[in-house]
């Protein structure tokens, strides 16, 4: 089957500009006792936003030529309102 997902570790060939932030309980595995999808699973947390693990944040980093940002504490969806993130992303546009 083909995959419908290019391979995340190739670089996707323009700028990025990766803004991502750790230090925030995600859940990272979901264990569902023998199988039973209606059962609540038991969840395993690890680092990252909230949302998304940190080791899907990190892909960025194996670009060439990515510029990379890290903020630690910021939930996923604080990234869009936290000041200092916000001030990030004011300066890199105001850049080009």
């Amino acid at each position: 089957m083909l995959s419908l997902i290019p391979d995340p570790a190739s670089a996707p060939g323009v700028a990025v500009e990766c803004l991502y932030s750790t230090g925030v309980d995600t859940p990272f595995t979901f264990y569902y006792a023998g199988g039973d999808f209606d059962a609540d699973p038991v969840v395993t947390m690890g680092d990252g936003d909230g949302t998304v693990n940190v080791d899907s944040l990190r892909v960025c980093e194996q670009w060439a030529g990515a510029t990379v940002t890290t903020f630690v504490g910021v939930d996923h969806s604080g990234m869009i309102m936290n000041a200092t993130v916000v001030a990030a992303v004011v300066s890199s546009v105001l850049k080009t």
